[in-house]
């Protein structure tokens, strides 16, 4: 259920994305949202979202060297605070 309904966060979050990323403006507000993030989390973000390449978690948790779980975490916070700012 959880997988379900983070998937579905997925998808309404990257649906209002691509709206955003329509226009410059929207453009402007990703990236300057994205900017207030780590380096990590940004980067986690983008991945999992699919803003970049759409990396599995274990994969992601590999090149970091924790587990998936963890990167499962960074992603959902990250998710939370873009969320946040584009409300």
């Amino acid at each position: 259920m959880n997988a379900k309904l983070n998937e579905r966060s997925n998808e309404e979050l990257l649906a209002r994305l691509e709206r955003l990323t329509k226009t410059a403006e929207g453009r402007a507000v990703v990236e300057r949202v994205l900017s207030t993030m780590k380096p990590r989390a940004r980067l986690v973000l983008r991945m999992r979202l699919g803003l970049t390449d759409g990396t599995s978690l274990e994969a992601i948790g590999a090149d970091y060297g924790v587990s998936p779980e963890r990167i499962r975490a960074i992603a959902a916070r990250a998710r939370g605070k873009l969320n946040g700012h584009l409300n």
